[in-house]
């Protein structure tokens, strides 16, 4: 879900760029949240899917109890996505081209993903990490979730 939200929202944009389309549509009557908008819900569309898909095989492939609000996991799971989808945009915007999105992605997700507390505490890492992990988003879905 993670890595699949950032990558659809950055090659999508670097493509845009690359194809000179975004051109066209910054000068487009459409306001430029509008387009990211219209960049953003094919993800969170993708992300709630794929959560959706994980959740279900966990339930009933695995047996595993789903304890709490289903509602609430997933608002939890749109707002996770539209972090996730920021970050993207964030990484197109540095990047020219689709391959550096797409590489520009994953040098930003192995550090997000160790300082997450998934693979290793938090509270074992050194005091200035775990300051740092504060700005990392799959840190706080992890924790909800």
């Amino acid at each position: 879900t993670t890595i699949g939200v950032m990558i659809v929202t950055s090659l999508s944009v670097a493509r845009e760029r690359e194809q000179g389309t975004l051109d066209q549509l910054l000068v487009s009557p459409l306001a430029t949240w509008q387009i990211f908008v219209g960049k953003a819900v094919p993800a969170l569309i993708v992300a709630t899917l794929q959560a959706t898909i994980v959740l279900a095989i966990g339930i009933w492939a695995y047996q595993i109890p789903f304890a709490g609000s289903l509602l609430l996991f997933y608002f939890t799971m749109v707002i996770y996505g539209l972090s996730l989808v920021g970050f993207g945009l964030l990484i197109s915007s540095l990047c020219a081209t689709q391959q550096q999105a797409f590489i520009g992605v994953f040098v930003f997700m192995m550090p997000a993903i160790l300082l997450s507390g998934y693979v290793s505490p938090v509270e074992n890492m050194p005091q200035w990490l775990q300051n740092l992990t504060w700005i990392n988003p799959i840190r706080h879905f992890t924790d909800i979730t």
